[in-house]
């Protein structure tokens, strides 16, 4: 009825249920392109041909860090070999990639964040079809398990819905991150420009932005390869770039 090319499922988990994935796949059957957010783990149990040859055309997981401790910690259930093998699975495939990552857990330290930089780059590396989302921070909702230790890390729960509306995933509001909130910052902005993939699909009909986008691209994964992430007066001026090409 709407002549429609494109689906993208806003599902947290599309193949909680593979079977059920699988079959909505075989529904489709190609009919027009389809996008979804799974798991990695996932990913190596489903036929990523036959999703591919049904319309499958990008998948959107959240990896969330490098660190095994703090996967341990999140109870992710996934480990970094099944990261970089459902990643390499892709690479052989037509399928896009879109990774989000999240940062500034309760007791994550430097290492533990550098270890997710150099996930994010190894994953950029392994497959060219591969792109950031972003670099997230964690927001500590009542109710998730979580929670309680970022009470004892030092956060108040705000008392009001205009407090909470602070806390998104581009917040840096969290006590327990004042002292590398710079750091932060710089990936939170930089992680947007660090693969240009995505930049480069938003503005392909401005092509005289690309060799820019490129260069910005190749000038932040030089820093993230070299663990530099001091916050310096570009990421200033990424941050109201951010604002005003996402909304943030």
């Amino acid at each position: 009825k709407y002549g429609l090319n494109a689906i993208e499922f806003h599902d947290e988990e599309f193949f909680v249920d593979r079977k059920r994935g699988q079959k909505i796949g075989e529904m489709i059957n190609g009919e027009f392109q389809w996008y979804v957010q799974t798991r990695m783990d996932d990913l190596l149990k489903l036929d990523l041909d036959a999703l591919e040859r049904q319309g499958l055309r990008v998948v959107q997981p959240g990896l969330e860090t490098g660190s095994p401790r703090i996967l341990k910690m999140i109870r992710k259930g996934e480990t970094l070999e099944d990261f970089h093998k459902a990643n390499r699975k892709l690479a052989s495939t037509g399928i896009r990639s879109t990774y989000n990552f999240m940062m500034g857990y309760p007791t994550e330290t430097h290492e533990d964040l550098v270890a997710t930089v150099e996930l994010a780059l190894k994953l950029l590396d392994e497959n060219p079809k591969a792109s950031i989302s972003g670099f997230y921070v964690y927001v500590p909702y009542p109710g998730a398990e979580l929670f309680e230790m970022a009470v004892r890390d030092g956060f108040e729960p705000p008392e009001t819905l205009e407090g909470w509306a602070v806390f998104n995933r581009q917040h840096l509001a969290s006590p327990w991150i004042q002292d590398r909130r710079d750091v932060l910052e710089m990936l939170l902005y930089t992680s947007k420009f660090v693969d240009g993939r995505r930049l480069k699909q938003t503005f392909t009909g401005r092509p005289l932005l690309l060799p820019f986008i490129g260069a910005v691209s190749r000038f932040y994964r030089r820093r993230w390869r070299k663990h530099n992430f001091e916050k310096t007066l570009d990421i200033d001026l990424l941050a109201l770039a951010a604002r005003h090409v996402f909304g943030w």
